[in-house]
């Protein structure tokens, strides 16, 4: 095993940690981070919006998107793209059904904690399909084609997503740090979502397209280091921002059914794609790509937009971070169940479903999210396959 390969299977087995690290360290020593997120990059021609740190972070993770699609997935999307519809529309209506509990609270009158809370939920419910979740899904031998299909088509979503996130801002009241109609109604306009969402993604295309074959094992793992990278820095520096507000003065009982809604919120996701496997009769592993793909959100992109455009709640951000850790722990608590043969699925890689071995575990041209099926947090067995975060 490479240097390159260990690496990136030590950061894979401890990033959960590593995501922790960064919000003690955002407690314990804010001002770099409140530095950075304060920043002023200036503006850009026709976005009608400053430039900030945030956004180049966002930018940078649709870069990396961009770049780690590979034609090999591309095919498996058209190969098999009802299930991806399926699991797309599971996670409409995880946020469906986010959003109108949401508006009932708005009705009823709750106090701000329980609307940043719910809103929070409801953001996160959007997000697209996190690029970790094809990581989870190789560990458990799940379908990778319908894994992949699911990210590729979520984040394809994003722009159809933005009109529904700047009507569901403007419901919020003013003191959860709302920006005027007019300010946020241009930064989700147009011009924003094709410099900010779009150019990356498809900037990210290009650049593997030039790299050629050999630059593309090179880049992908310096890739996936400097995604990793920019996640932990992006989870900092909001962290830096949020964390005072929301745990000064420290609140107990709001902790605590703070956590009892995130387990809610994380569970809510995996059950909904374990239940349209059920629905549609599908295969095992099947049913655990629909699992994943439904249970692991972008939380870093909801971090983005909602300090973006609600910088000054910080129980939002304080809930997008447990959701963060919550939606983790839960996939590793699958990896452990999984590490003995259940549901159909055995936990060695030799006898795994042979329609999870698409091309992309076997590409000439790289080597991406091929983890040891069958590590657990507490056990691990050797694999023949390079590990990667």
């Amino acid at each position: 095993m490479g240097i390159i390969q260990y690496l990136d299977k030590w950061l894979f087995r401890r990033f959960v940690f590593l995501l922790l690290a960064a919000y003690a360290l955002a407690g314990l020593i804010p001002s770099p981070g409140l530095w950075l997120k304060n920043m002023d990059w200036g503006s850009l021609p026709g976005t009608h919006g400053t430039v900030t740190t945030s956004l180049i972070m966002l930018a940078a993770l649709l870069f990396n998107a961009g770049f780690s699609v590979t034609s090999e997935q591309l095919n498996a999307l058209r190969r098999r793209p009802s299930l991806s519809l399926a699991g797309l529309v599971g996670k409409v209506l995880i946020a469906v059904t986010w959003i109108s509990i949401l508006m009932i609270g708005l009705s009823a009158g709750l106090s701000s904690l329980w609307i940043s809370m719910l809103a929070g939920f409801a953001i996160v419910s959007m997000m697209p399909v996190a690029t970790s979740s094809t990581a989870w899904a190789q560990q458990t031998n799940s379908n990778m084609a319908l894994s992949l299909g699911l990210l590729l088509l979520s984040t394809s979503m994003m722009p159809l997503i933005f009109p529904v996130m700047s009507w569901l801002f403007h419901q919020l009241p003013p003191e959860l740090g709302t920006r005027g109609f007019t300010e946020t109604k241009s930064v989700f306009s147009l011009p924003f979502i094709v410099v900010w969402i779009i150019v990356p993604v498809i900037g990210g295309r290009f650049f593997r397209w030039f790299s050629g074959k050999k630059g593309k094992t090179q880049w992908t793992n310096w890739m996936k280091w400097a995604n990793a990278l920019n996640l932990l820095l992006l989870n900092y520096m909001h962290g830096a921002s949020f964390l005072p507000q929301s745990l000064q003065p420290f609140q107990p009982s709001a902790i605590f059914s703070l956590l009892l809604g995130v387990l809610t919120c994380c569970s809510m996701a995996f059950v909904t794609g374990i239940c349209i496997g059920k629905l549609l009769k599908v295969t095992p592993s099947e049913k655990m790509a629909l699992m994943f793909g439904t249970g692991m959100n972008n939380n870093g992109m909801a971090l983005v937009l909602a300090a973006q455009f609600l910088g000054a709640s910080g129980w939002i951000g304080l809930t997008i971070a447990l959701c963060t850790f919550g939606q983790h722990l839960v996939a590793a608590a699958v990896q452990v169940f999984l590490s003995k043969p259940v549901m159909g699925i055995p936990s060695s890689s030799k006898h795994a479903n042979p329609r999870s071995e698409i091309p992309l575990i076997r590409s000439s041209d790289e080597t991406v999210h091929c983890h040891e099926p069958s590590s657990t947090l507490l056990a691990r067995k050797p694999s023949s396959h390079p590990s990667t975060p």
